[in-house]
């Protein structure tokens, strides 16, 4: 199973490494998405798109995001589990059942 854990920093700064993963970005949609889209790139995906309709407040919040790779779609649910120790919000998604194409 790969699990990626995220760092999501409100004022976009450097990257903090978390399970071996990490990068900063803000609560918006959009920025979910960059953070999503740079994790899997790393982990070996050939992502052509990541798309999330919304944000993540910091604590027990979840939406789901449209991933791209091979021009399929797959939905991938992405949850925040609390404010990550004052360096932002802490975001976990599997993406284990997406292909590596």
């Amino acid at each position: 199973m790969t699990e990626a854990r995220r760092v999501l920093a409100a004022g976009g700064v450097a990257a903090a490494m978390l399970l071996g993963v990490g990068c900063s970005a803000g609560s918006m949609g959009s920025d979910v998405a960059g953070a999503v889209e740079s994790t899997l790139r790393l982990r070996g995906w050939d992502v052509e798109e990541v798309s999330c309709p919304e944000g993540l407040e910091a604590d027990d919040d979840s939406t789901t995001c449209q991933v791209t790779v091979g021009g399929e779609d797959y939905p991938l649910e992405v949850t925040s589990q609390g404010s990550g120790g004052g360096r932002g919000i802490d975001i976990d998604f599997d993406a284990s059942e997406i292909p590596k194409t």
